[in-house]
């Protein structure tokens, strides 16, 4: 790879897959290499149980080339303090930060519900909707033991799958499956969904699970229906305002037990503006 761009000016790279290979353009070509960070792996010392060793390699990389890199793009302000936290040696002058980029005429509010009718979720209950990849780090684990304090009148759905190991995915398809006997309207949709699907089913939805075990480990609910895009946990968005000392990751969050049907809060109308996750004005930990 590194071989192969000897008439470039610059090189790009994102995330540890590819950071060793810009820093080796960087040395082989003599030319500036620019990464973007928007997770770090000191910070998710989960992954040893999918990659084994193969994580202390991952970090060697990531570690290399972010202490050598002529300029580090972060995702938020979040993930800039993190970077510096994680790594002492980068100077906090080659940090640079950009926030993560959604195009809103693709990511617009679906008041159609055939991707509800076909997948069994009422249009017209309340329902909490989660979004992610089957790992420790989206905390789908916390989010499956706290929606039994859920009130029996909310409907879960959990587009989830893509398990980073067996066991993990064995672990959420007993977790769901106990949740099912126990309440109603336990929807679990395993394959991957069309852009438009997920706009769908985020548009209708009245709360977001956003359980993450990134940086805080805890397992909160937030209003979403419409505007978009919805809410997302700490890594990616960069949350710059969740709270050090959340809920402990071994019990469900206490503000979910008073989350009924009747409470869920019913947000304006129409279309409305979004900030960055970091923008002055920002809602918090809910804002993106």
């Amino acid at each position: 790879m590194a071989a192969g761009v000897e008439s470039v000016d610059l090189v790009h790279s994102h995330t540890w897959y590819t950071n060793l290979a810009g820093h080796l353009v960087k040395l082989l070509h003599g030319v500036p290499h620019v990464m973007t960070a928007h997770s770090l792996e000191p910070l998710r010392p989960w992954k040893v149980e999918q990659l084994g060793a193969g994580y202390a390699l991952s970090s060697f990389c990531e570690r290399t080339a972010m202490e050598s890199a002529d300029a580090i793009i972060a995702v938020s302000e979040s993930m800039s303090r993190d970077i510096v936290h994680a790594y002492p040696a980068v100077d906090p002058a080659r940090l640079h930060v950009i926030h993560n980029g959604i195009d809103p005429d693709e990511y617009r509010p679906d008041g159609a519900s055939d991707v509800l009718e076909r997948f069994g979720v009422d249009p017209d209950r309340a329902y909490a909707v989660f979004v992610g990849r089957i790992t420790r780090q989206k905390g789908i684990i916390h989010l499956l033991d706290a929606a039994a304090l859920l009130d029996p009148g909310i409907q879960l759905v959990l587009c989830a799958g893509a398990p980073d190991t067996a066991e993990i995915g064995a672990e959420v398809r007993e977790r769901v499956a106990r949740l099912q006997s126990a309440r109603k309207g336990v929807f679990w949709i395993e394959q991957m969904l069309a852009r438009r699907e997920v706009v769908q089913l985020v548009s209708h939805a009245t709360g977001f699970g956003w359980p993450t075990t990134w940086r805080h480990a805890s397992t909160n609910w937030w209003p979403t229906r419409t505007p978009l895009p919805g809410s997302a946990g700490p890594e990616g968005s960069g949350c710059s305002s969740c709270s050090p000392g959340g809920p402990s990751p071994r019990r469900p969050s206490s503000s979910i037990a008073g989350w009924s049907a009747s409470s869920m809060p019913t947000p304006p109308p129409g279309p409305t503006a979004t900030r960055p996750i970091d923008a002055p004005g920002a809602d918090g930990d809910a804002a993106r």
